[in-house]
């Protein structure tokens, strides 16, 4: 029986010892997994940011052409008006996010309300 209880005594002080040990390495690993998480997170949101651009960019390409075309049929005389309703507030935001990704690429700080 006694030595039973030395065993017993023996394995809680060596479990005393090993327990905060294995409590500090799983705080860093998940400290580290955190932290990668975030790292991913953030290059993610960029990437989509930089593809929101593209498209916009695309967009603004293509508004080009078209206005180009128009031009050359008012040259012709042979333009006509097409009256249609847009989102003054969504185009001049979509404006301004392209705007901002130019001036942070020169270190340059938009301040906008």
């Amino acid at each position: 029986m006694l030595q039973v209880e030395q065993r017993i005594n023996v394995t809680n002080r060596s479990n005393s010892f090993v327990n905060p040990l294995i409590d500090q390495q799983e705080e860093q690993i998940v400290g580290y997994q955190l932290d990668k998480i975030e790292k991913i997170r953030k290059e993610i949101n960029k990437a989509f940011n930089r593809i929101e651009i593209v498209q916009h960019t695309t967009e603004m390409m293509r508004n080009l052409m078209l206005d180009l075309l128009d031009l050359a049929q008012m040259e012709n005389q042979s333009f006509k008006i097409n009256e249609e309703f847009f989102n003054l507030h969504e185009v001049i935001e979509n404006s301004f996010r392209v705007i901002k990704h130019y001036a942070e690429k020169k270190f340059v700080k938009l301040i906008c309300p």
